[in-house]
């Protein structure tokens, strides 16, 4: 099989028959006209369209792109979510697919496709292996996946030899970058923290998988709008540099191979590439645009309707969320503060306190409202902004991007599992501690953490437990640690 890399997550795969593979093309702007790949891929659009199959790994709109999707007449494959809202979107738009179980496998010609859904509840992610069958090679696509403990032992059981092995080494964020009350020295620290975390996650992936090479892909995005331009700074924004990769990986100083790829490079399964120059300011500054999204009247009411129905939904979650939330509707002077726990809706003054303020334009807002726009999508975006009076909260987050879905119950299931999952031991100031080993947030091992500042940070999101107490300091609640 050939291999061409698209750009950001994306690849192109042949068969010896000529048969064209995509998995997660990605080619127009995403997140409200936010995000733009980068480097620019625009000349591989047209021979993409000529695609046979196109596989998902899930719905974010820099692995789904709609409006390439319309335009090809590919079967496309997705990953049976426990959710149906990737089935919803896809549907709305025109968009016909066939879904796969989990790890199920799919022949075409000599290649062996399969998807690897998360196994952690309420996180619709996965990663997409693909199996030569005349030559034995095993390319193994991570996208943005990251493996629960369950998820770790299935892909070290079932592929003993990885050739190449693609990974998200940027992350999807916006946390501190919308954050309007810390200071330029604190959103640097939590950016390197984030940075930090991530790059080690992908250290500690190739440890347990050992492919011969690695391939860091689902980089940053470019961001075009006048407003943004300052994120494709990478002192300013949480989007790593290619280069910054490739020197922390030069540290480590591991055995795999790393390619380096611009979109339209083959990948090949031994070659590795060279060095490639990172210039996002100087297109971004080239290539700016402003938006102009009309003005919506929103009234009161609507507001009380659509708050209304996402109580229904919300069930004992809202015993999590002791806060009060204004939100601030920028273009119309329109504030309403909402408290969740007491469900309880208001329409406030400018002076009004809450615990957390959250700014977005009309048009976003009436987007949400209508279902056409999810409030995880509209927080990628970087078109909201928060003021938190509280420390940020990771489950105000949550509650938002579970609205109207049924994985807010497996989400609340989940936080009650991970209480009882197995353990690993580690040795803190000479004491020996039996530690939770899944993280609440989204199962991820705790036991491939670091222990830093006294405490165990989760390799998957950055999650901070204190190592004598099992305390949270980034939201409400702990994990299990028993002294042996």
């Amino acid at each position: 099989m050939k291999i061409k890399y698209l750009g950001h997550a994306g690849f192109s795969i042949t068969t010896k028959n000529n048969t064209k593979i995509l998995m997660d093309p990605w080619f127009n702007s995403a997140f409200l006209e936010s995000w733009y790949p980068y480097p620019d891929n625009s000349s591989l659009i047209c021979e993409s369209r000529d695609a046979d199959y196109i596989f998902l790994s899930h719905e974010h709109e820099d692995h789904c792109d709609i409006e390439f999707l319309k335009t090809t007449n590919a079967q496309i494959f997705i990953p049976k979510f426990r959710s149906d809202s990737f089935r919803v979107k896809l549907k709305a738009n025109g968009i016909s697919f066939l879904e796969l179980e989990p790890r199920e496998s799919i022949l075409i010609e000599e290649i062996k496709l399969t998807f690897i859904i998360q196994s952690s509840p309420a996180w619709d992610d996965s990663a997409i292996a693909v199996e030569c069958m005349v030559n034995d090679e095993t390319f193994l696509n991570l996208n943005d996946l990251k493996p629960s403990v369950d998820d770790m032992h299935f892909m070290r059981d079932r592929f003993k030899k990885i050739n190449l092995l693609a990974f998200q080494y940027s992350g999807a964020s916006w946390h501190p970058m919308c954050n309007q009350e810390i200071d330029t020295e604190e959103k640097r620290n939590i950016i390197l923290k984030k940075i930090t975390n991530k790059f080690q996650h992908t250290i500690k992936l190739i440890d347990e998988l050992t492919p011969e090479s690695v391939l860091p892909s689902a980089g940053p995005p470019i961001f075009l709008n006048r407003k943004h331009l300052k994120f494709n700074n990478s002192k300013t924004g949480v989007f790593p540099y290619l280069d910054e990769y490739l020197a922390f990986y030069n540290q480590e100083n591991k055995k795999s191979k790393i390619k380096l790829l611009q979109p339209g490079d083959d990948v090949g399964m031994g070659q590795s590439n060279s060095e490639i120059l990172d210039e996002r300011e100087k297109y971004a500054n080239s290539n700016y645009i402003d938006l102009n999204w009309p003005q919506y009247d929103i009234s009161i009411d609507q507001v009380i309707r659509y708050f209304s129905k996402e109580w229904v939904d919300i069930g004992s979650f809202k015993n999590l969320l002791n806060y009060s939330i204004i939100y601030e509707i920028t273009d119309i002077d329109l504030r309403f503060k909402v408290n969740p726990k007491v469900q309880l809706i208001e329409k406030v003054n400018a002076s009004t306190k809450g615990d957390l303020i959250l700014s977005l334009p009309s048009y976003v807002f009436q987007r949400i409202i209508n279902s056409i726009t999810t409030w995880e999508e509209a927080f990628l975006s970087l078109h909201v902004t928060f003021n938190w009076n509280i420390p940020y909260n990771e489950y105000i987050i949550t509650y938002h991007k579970y609205l109207h879905s049924d994985y807010l119950k497996d989400y609340l299931n989940n936080l009650a599992k991970t209480k009882s999952n197995e353990t690993f031991e580690v040795e803190y100031e000479g004491k020996r501690l039996a530690v939770q080993r899944a993280c609440p947030h989204a199962q991820g091992d705790l036991s491939r953490g670091e222990i830093i500042d006294g405490c165990i940070v989760c390799p998957s999101h950055g999650w901070r437990f204190n190592i004598k107490t099992g305390v949270c300091l980034d939201s409400p609640g702990r994990i299990t640690i028993k002294e042996l």
